[in-house]
């Protein structure tokens, strides 16, 4: 039977026993804002998961997965300007 109070998610961050016991991280976005997250429940090891990292932005990788596969700087380039890839 519980016997400690339910609490608010907004305390969540802040709980020193969720720091304690490694389920939450800090994460810095490109902005320079931080943020609690909670760490990856998936362990496989007495190691301890690394911190989440941010997703691709959109068409991040176009130019390296084209590579990859055979395209030249100069095809890459002309998907871009006529619109076929998004290129950063």
């Amino acid at each position: 039977m519980p016997s400690e109070s339910v609490r608010h998610f907004k305390d969540v961050a802040s709980d020193p026993q969720a720091w304690a016991n490694g389920n939450l991280v800090k994460f810095t976005f490109e902005n320079g804002h931080e943020a609690a997250i909670p760490a990856s429940p998936v362990q496989f090891s007495a190691k301890v998961a690394p911190p989440c990292q941010r997703a691709p932005h959109f068409g991040e990788h176009n130019a390296e997965v084209l590579k990859e596969i055979g395209y030249t700087d100069d095809q890459i380039k002309a998907m871009a300007e006529t619109g076929a890839i998004f290129a950063r």
